[in-house]
């Protein structure tokens, strides 16, 4: 294309132009794969949040299987200055409309527990449901599992300070001459070992938790003698120093310290397993009965708490600390209303560890509370998908229950016939039992749907991708809001929406951008007609 030697096109809005050309291109590959293939079923993702500027943002991407594999693509958010149901929904709508989706095909909803997302009288799900019918809710597996592991920052006060001392141990490595004066003692006692940071925690992500607690306990010998360097320094910094080194030289530390690192070390898998954008629903069922067979196997053996106690024990030999805790001995008071009962509780205060009982009591209370946490909001099967989704798995136990696969094909409207279903049991069995047979590989969702041709068996194939597509988590809407706060910094809060969206849709989908071709973005922007500005 020839333009005038003094045409540079380096005007912010020929750049905003050229900007949402490409992020509508893009967002026209998303709907081509969409269409290419006949029902495709897919699910809406959505989530709300505030960028730089507090503007509320209500971000949107779509989950659906392509050519047999499951994406979750983000095709864009908008800016909206009211938060109710309503006003979200027209959001989402307004989104979606580019895609032409057959509202038929949408299966479900995955968003987060936030009331008016989930609310049953005026969420934001049940609005969308008067447009797609056949949609089911689900709340992010993800942020349940979060709420869970959170419980146990709750259980007692005892823990509450724990978790508190871990933080507070990251803001005072922070200053600059402690930061520094940490890292020369650690290549003074790990002189062949990388030095490492102690990382800051998050409430809402509880793998950053998991991360600061492994730091301390890998560090713990450093930090204790940077406690002790700077306890015999004067002012603010002694006494911090000398509070979190009276607090951390305890056995109560210790154990909580080493048993968390282990609960963490279990439940990492079923959380970095919950934030996969491939997760089904099998996939979910398997990560968190893993997670429950593992508490209840720690909670009912006393070989766990065994072994924390001699991990514990070794880390009081090791670094020469004596103290069981920092609470007092004093017998509390029974107020005056409780004289005459028998009370066996703590009145809500954290009774002080005297001996190995009282260490046991703290480590079957929190593992008492997460196992009935996982039971509460991860809830038998309500709607009977997981259970449909286990009868099409040839290696479940109720794999070919034609029963349990009823209720999701009068959701879905797919009639399965008997004939069908009876041909696909017995195909998969045979095929299931050659694979135990020569490498015992147990198969995926995914690669049952693969030998479910849809010519041969179009209603069970369309069960299949129904249920495949339900979705499962809404981390990739939070991945899509990270891609947001990397773009729009503070030399850029400035930044309008429309020219964020395409910034962000462009470079989140970094797989799509790269097969833009240049001359069709400049096709486009040739087609419009303009005049100079005087």
């Amino acid at each position: 294309m020839n333009y005038p030697r003094m045409e540079k096109l380096l005007h912010h809005s020929i750049q905003n132009e050229i900007l949402e050309i490409a992020a509508l291109l893009l967002v026209k590959k998303i709907k081509a794969d969409l269409h290419d293939e006949p029902d495709t079923y897919y699910a809406i993702l959505a989530d709300e949040c505030k960028d730089l500027s507090k503007r509320e943002l209500v971000a949107v991407c779509i989950r659906y299987l392509n050519n047999g594999t499951l994406k979750e693509r983000a095709v864009g958010f908008v800016e909206t200055d009211n938060m109710t149901a309503d006003a979200i929904s027209v959001k989402i709508l307004e989104v979606l409309e580019p895609l032409q989706l057959d509202p038929g095909l949408c299966v479900g909803f995955g968003f987060d527990g936030a009331s008016v997302m989930s609310g049953n009288r005026g969420g934001v799900h049940v609005i969308l449901k008067k447009t797609f019918p056949h949609a089911l809710y689900v709340h992010c597996n993800s942020h349940k599992l979060n709420l869970v592991l959170c419980t146990a920052a709750k259980v007692s006060p005892g823990i509450s300070t724990f978790f508190g001392i871990i933080n507070s141990l990251h803001n005072f490595m922070n200053g600059a001459q402690r930061h520094a004066k940490f890292l020369e003692i650690q290549k003074q006692m790990r002189p062949e070992q990388k030095t490492l940071e102690l990382e800051r925690s998050c409430e809402v992500r509880w793998s950053s938790w998991s991360n600061a607690v492994s730091k301390v306990l890998t560090l713990l010998g450093p930090i204790l003698e940077t406690l002790a360097t700077f306890s015999e320094s004067s002012g603010q910094t002694k006494i911090e120093a000398d509070s979190l080194l009276h607090q951390m030289q305890t056995k109560k530390f210790l154990f909580l310290l080493v048993t968390f690192n282990q609960l963490f070390e279990v439940s990492d898998y079923a959380t970095k397993g919950l934030q996969s954008s491939t997760l089904s629903v099998t996939d979910c069922i398997d990560l968190i009965e893993g997670l429950k067979d593992s508490y209840t196997q720690f909670r009912n053996e006393n070989d766990a708490f065994d072994k924390v106690m001699a991990l514990t024990d070794e880390l009081m030999n090791k670094h020469e600390i004596v103290s069981w805790d920092i609470s007092g001995s004093r017998k509390r008071k029974l107020p005056a209303r409780l004289a005459n009962t028998h009370v066996d509780s703590t009145l809500g205060k954290s009774s002080p560890v005297q001996q190995n009982s009282d260490l046991q009591k703290l480590w079957n209370d929190i593992l008492d509370k997460q196992m009935m946490e996982l039971n509460t909001r991860f809830k038998p099967d309500t709607y009977g998908f997981m259970s449909a989704a286990a009868a099409c798995s040839p290696w479940s136990d109720t794999f070919g229950d034609k029963a349990l696969i009823r209720p999701a094909c009068v959701h879905f409207s797919i009639p399965v016939a008997e004939e069908e279903h009876t041909v696909f049991v017995q195909q998969l069995k045979r095929k299931a039992k050659a694979n135990k047979i020569t490498n015992e590989k147990k198969e995926t969702l995914v690669e049952v749907l693969d030998a479910c041709p849809r010519d041969i068996f179009p209603n069970m194939n369309s069960l299949l991708r129904a249920l495949l597509t339900l979705p499962m988590t809404t981390c990739t809407v939070e991945r899509l809001f990270s891609a947001v706060n990397r773009i729009k910094t503070g030399t850029r809060a400035t930044m309008l929406t429309d020219r964020l969206n395409s910034l962000s849709l462009l470079s989140f989908e970094r797989e799509l951008t790269d097969s833009l071709e240049y001359q069709d973005i400049l096709a486009v922007f040739s087609t419009k007609p303009r005049r100079l500005l005087l």
